[in-house]
């Protein structure tokens, strides 16, 4: 699908990859449709995915779009 001359692109799909830092490696991958919130949800559900596994991250890293306040205290990182 092609946009019209002009017009903007809408945005209806994001994808949120969750990175190893040491060795670069992808650890978990998820698209969501694009809401205001997406970004959040997506990277509290990849931690608790994480978590089932038995990895604890000692840190994290986000973008400069998205606090690490939007992450509810569940997460568990840096504990």
């Amino acid at each position: 699908m092609r946009k019209a001359k002009g017009k903007e692109a809408k945005l209806s799909f994001g994808a949120h990859a969750l990175m190893e830092n040491r060795n670069g490696l992808l650890v978990d991958l998820q698209v969501t449709p694009a809401t205001g919130t997406a970004e959040t949800e997506a990277a509290e559900a990849m931690l608790k995915r994480q978590a089932r596994k038995r990895v604890k991250p000692k840190t994290l890293g986000v973008t400069s779009g998205m606090t690490s306040e939007g992450l509810s205290p569940c997460c568990g990182v840096g504990r």
